[in-house]
């Protein structure tokens, strides 16, 4: 599998050194150069839809974790060629809570106050696992940004409190290049990766 790499930030960069595959080609932005056979975007939400369109026209896979993007066109043309694959967050550790979160919404209902941090260059208010959450909740999110490295989502029920904290994305890092394993040779368009994962692990 030889990889592109969309973006060249903090999350791309960790991903480059990680990777047991070779990354042929980088790019900030747009895609030019089509070497690659799967694409790892962490780049700009403005620039998904065009190298979507692009990568799928020329049957690639193309993991997303890039956040803050809304296009019916990207899943629209995965399922006609080509693979895509969407995920706002790709730490095991944090599907475990979604899923602890999916319980105790179905025991208390909707929490009373949600609150996320991020680092500051996080553009996206709320982040897309912020997003994710409230999809399934209803809850609105408080959105701060700090100086320091942080990844923290937080619920509350009264006097009760969850909440997921993560000093540094050693565990996306993991969780996305296991994503780019299972989505290589695939075809067509995912948005539920973990789910996807527990079907293959407990077929019906």
């Amino acid at each position: 599998m030889r990889v592109g790499l969309i973006g060249y930030g903090k999350m791309n960069r960790l991903i480059e050194k990680a990777l047991p595959y070779p990354v042929t080609c980088i790019t900030r932005d747009l895609v030019k150069d089509l070497s690659a056979d799967l694409y790892i975007d962490f780049s700009h939400h403005s620039c998904v839809e065009t190298n979507a369109l692009l990568l799928s026209t020329h049957n690639k896979c193309h993991l997303i974790g890039t956040t803050g993007w809304e296009s019916p066109h990207v899943p629209a043309a995965y399922r006609k060629k080509g693979a895509g694959l969407f995920c706002p967050n790709f730490s095991y550790e944090m599907n475990r809570f979604l899923s602890v979160v999916r319980l105790m919404v179905a025991k208390l209902g909707p929490p009373d106050e949600a609150t996320e941090w991020h680092h500051h260059s996080k553009a996206d208010r709320p982040s897309g696992t912020a997003k994710l959450i409230a999809s399934f909740t209803g809850v609105s999110f408080t959105s701060v940004r700090t100086e320091e490295t942080i990844f923290k989502h937080r619920l509350r029920w009264g006097e009760i409190t969850l909440s997921h904290e993560a000093c540094d994305r050693a565990e996306y890092v993991i969780g996305a290049i296991r994503a780019c394993e299972w989505l290589y040779g695939k075809q067509g368009w995912y948005d539920d990766f973990f789910g996807c994962l527990h079907a293959a692990c407990h077929p019906l």
